[in-house]
């Protein structure tokens, strides 16, 4: 969840979406807080790092951030310990070992 939060803030909502920003839930939106911004950017930009490191980039976005599912049953068992070591490193990353 949180790599596809992080994914959205720099890319937008991976998905076709249709939302006036203007006037969200009758709300205006705040201006954001670029340093805040930039720091999320580079949450993200040291994740794909991670993920590319163990070469799981691709399989982990498809799946938590494109939500993509995978049959597994019909995947390598290499792949699947690529998806695992991915996962199992973010969790590292930003400390939620036990979860």
């Amino acid at each position: 969840m949180h790599l596809r939060w992080l994914y959205t803030i720099k890319f937008g909502a991976p998905g076709v979406s249709a939302v006036n920003l203007e006037h969200f839930y009758g709300r205006d939106l705040k201006i954001e807080d670029e340093d805040w911004r930039e720091s999320r950017e580079k949450e993200y930009l040291r994740a794909i790092i991670e993920l590319k490191s163990l070469y799981a980039d691709k399989i982990v976005m498809n799946v938590a951030v494109f939500d993509r599912m995978i049959n597994l049953k019909s995947r390598k068992i290499n792949e699947i310990e690529i998806l695992q070591s991915g996962l199992t490193q973010l969790c590292k990353l930003w400390g939620r070992q036990n979860r």
